[in-house]
């Protein structure tokens, strides 16, 4: 999850570009302008983009096209999706490289206006990936401190994921949300007995820093003071960024 488009961008091309280096293969499905940026910053970290391009092993598709060739009434057709993904990873395959890295933006293009549709791609992604064993980074513009994000998106994406990274600084993260909720509930034994129940409330679904599973798990206990401690933990993220 990010708020920064830099910081995707660099994530994305390390992602890559490590694949590369290990001789993996990435396919990257992205918007236009995030398919020039990701070839820019892997330039830039040294890696001969029309090269491995013309090798076969550097793939990248445009997320709007593609969409559009599996989408039938606003929702991801099974079928078609197999069909229209498929075909990529052979072609892949076929040029030499068995293992293959993917990076996707189509979910987070449906994620706007066709929440549901979203998260069925998500599912059909899940089982793809299942099957040809390969793994999928995802990306969403999702602030995990903001209350409709923290309290609606992120617990669906967490269902369907394997790991979550809430945050660009992980442990700027984890000191927000420690202090909000001493902010919120005082420093005292009581505080520290509630963050204790947070962390052991519910098993997580997917791995994930402590403390957005113990903001998940306070939403499902006391939904309003969730909020509380994520509106002081969003100050506190705020105003110690480097």
């Amino acid at each position: 999850m990010y708020r920064d488009p830099d910081l995707l961008v660099e994530v994305v091309a390390r992602y890559c570009r490590q694949g590369i280096v290990t001789g993996e293969a990435p396919l990257v499905i992205a918007t236009r302008e995030h398919r020039a940026a990701f070839a820019r910053r892997l330039t830039a970290l040294g890696t001969d983009v029309p090269a491995c391009t013309r090798h076969g092993q550097y793939l990248d598709l445009d997320a709007h096209e593609c969409l559009a060739t599996f989408m039938v009434d606003g929702t991801p057709d099974r079928e078609r999706f197999f069909g229209a993904i498929t075909p990529h990873l052979e072609r892949v395959r076929g040029a030499g490289y068995e293992r293959i890295r993917l990076y996707g933006e189509m979910v987070e293009i449906l994620r706007d206006d066709a929440f549901a549709a979203a998260m069925r791609l998500e599912e059909l992604w899940h089982e793809l990936i299942e099957v040809e064993r390969v793994p999928l980074l995802c990306a969403y513009h999702v602030d995990p401190l903001d209350r409709h994000d923290g309290r609606t998106l992120v617990p669906a994406i967490a269902r369907r994921h394997s790991h979550v990274l809430p945050a660009e600084d992980a442990r700027r993260f984890e000191w927000s949300v420690e202090r909000a909720f001493l902010d919120v509930f005082g420093a005292d034994a009581d505080t520290t007995l509630l963050r204790e129940l947070c962390e052991r409330y519910r098993a997580p679904s997917s791995a994930m820093p402590s403390a957005q599973a113990v903001l998940l798990n306070l939403d499902d206990l006391m939904p309003h003071l969730g909020d509380a401690v994520r509106s002081v933990a969003a100050r506190h993220y705020r105003e110690t960024a480097a």
